[in-house]
């Protein structure tokens, strides 16, 4: 026997990962800022985007209409 089982998703999940963050506007960044920083900020925030979108078109793919 099979049994479907729905599943939901909490709404926090639906939203996209939070924008990069802001430049300073009182001085240029130093060449470590740009390396570590802003390297690691756009790839997090790239990887979690798409992560977060595969997951969401996943349990929507599974759901069964009635």
């Amino acid at each position: 026997m099979t049994r479907l089982v729905r599943t939901t998703l909490p709404p926090e999940v639906r939203k996209e990962t939070p924008a990069l963050s802001v430049m300073p506007k009182n001085r240029d960044l130093t060449q470590d800022e740009t390396l570590i920083n802003w390297s690691n900020d756009r790839v997090a925030r790239n990887i979690g985007e798409t992560r977060r979108k595969a997951c969401v078109a996943a349990v929507d793919a599974g759901e069964v209409t009635p």
